[in-house]
């Protein structure tokens, strides 16, 4: 089959996606669309070779660098094309409705070659309005489009509403497919999409961030075996739930490192506390690779989420989870076999579970052995078998 997968800001699992329907020996373009304010060569588990600020589509045909080095078995088979578009704001106004517009009409220009390429299938995966617009504008082409989402609601903390467009699209009879039980679950709820329209095929290993060595990260100093919080620094992910669980730990071996762009109060307390190491800036592929391979495990405190992806990125490193009871947590971590589930909200749980961590070699071995032989073995079947589900909703 030929495949096409348009990314916008999803790129780790998009990409594993598109490798895992190669491995199942299907043709796939994947198009990694960015928008011309964006000038970071790096993208969620690749890093692009070259970025160009004009507005079009430009295959890249240097695949050496670290997370596209896995494609270049299949260049046969394989095309990358890096996309520069204009950016489509929500907000109301003149201006806006002016940008939108303009965004609208070079979409037209960019895309319309995709009609002559014959795809059995179009794998749309984005959250913003750009992407939604997208996979509106390829539907009235009729081309065989799937939309994925991340997230269905405006805010998964408080179950608010549904996330802007994701009506136009359910509406228009265009599939949907999300990435969790607890997704399926929220748009079901807050919507009358069918059953039929609806699909829930997770991800698994995002499997690009294994082709990132080490980096020198000078916050670290050589600091070795820590407990890691990473990722942008949100109230829904219990970083002040954690910092309380370290308060019950009496004698604790280990630095807490703390490593994300964003703020929550207790960064305050954390920045004059000698427990903790904190990183409060963005990180590079390289380095997020780094901390996760150096650390002792990683701990996601979370009072909400509808799935995330760093189970998906730390396994990749062979390094258990302690994460909250919510489902996005549960479908991909074992009790005792890859990780460690606590309940949300509860500090003593979560102090225990770390010290559990630390103080039992012989558990915390028997994970990692899990974990590296999940990687090495199962973590491909799992994808190729994900990969697979998408073509079965062509042909039901």
């Amino acid at each position: 089959m030929k495949i096409a997968i348009i990314t916008i800001n999803f790129a780790g699992s998009s990409s594993s996606l598109a490798e895992a329907h190669l491995m199942n020996g299907n043709d796939v373009d994947f198009y990694n669309v960015m928008f011309n304010s964006q000038h970071n060569l790096e993208v969620e588990s690749f890093t692009l070779p070259a970025l160009s600020s004009r507005i079009g589509i430009k295959k890249v045909e240097n695949l050496s660098t670290d997370g596209l080095r896995r494609f270049k078995a299949f260049s046969d088979n394989f095309r990358f094309y890096n996309v520069i578009c204009f950016g489509m704001p929500r907000e109301e106004g003149l201006m806006n409705d002016m940008k939108r517009g303009l965004s609208l009409l070079v979409m037209r220009k960019i895309f319309k070659s995709l009609k002559d390429f014959h795809y059995d299938l179009i794998n749309v995966i984005g959250q913003n309005l750009f992407s939604i617009s997208l996979s509106s504008l390829l539907h009235s082409w009729n081309l065989p489009v799937i939309h994925s989402f991340h997230e269905v609601l405006e805010s998964h903390l408080d179950n608010s509403s549904l996330y802007p467009g994701i009506e136009k699209l359910i509406n228009k009879g265009i599939r949907i497919n999300v990435f969790s039980e607890k997704s399926a679950k929220d748009l079901k709820r807050v919507s009358d999409i069918s059953s039929q329209q609806l699909s829930v095929i997770q991800f698994g290993l995002f499997s690009g961030y294994r082709e990132y060595g080490d980096v020198e990260i000078p916050e670290l100093t050589g600091t070795e075996n820590y407990i890691l919080f990473y990722g942008y620094i949100e109230k829904y992910k219990g970083l002040d739930i954690l910092y309380e669980a370290i308060n019950l730990i009496v004698h604790l071996p280990v630095k807490v490192v703390v490593a994300g762009r964003g703020y929550q109060p207790v960064l305050e307390r954390i920045k004059e506390d000698e427990r903790f190491i904190l990183i409060n800036r963005w990180l590079g592929n390289a380095e997020l690779a780094t901390l996760i391979r150096h650390s002792k495990c990683v701990v996601c405190p979370y009072l909400s989420a509808s799935q995330s992806g760093i189970p998906q990125t730390v396994f990749n490193f062979d390094r258990p989870i302690i994460a909250s009871d919510i489902e996005s947590f549960e479908d991909v971590i074992h009790n005792g076999l890859n990780g460690i589930i606590v309940s949300r909200n509860k500090v003593s749980e979560l102090a225990e579970a770390i010290k559990q961590l630390l103080n039992n070699n012989e558990l915390y071995y028997r994970m990692v052995e899990y974990l590296k032989h999940n990687r090495e073995y199962d973590s491909i079947a799992e994808w190729k078998n994900l990969a697979n589900k998408y073509i079965e909703i062509l042909k039901s």
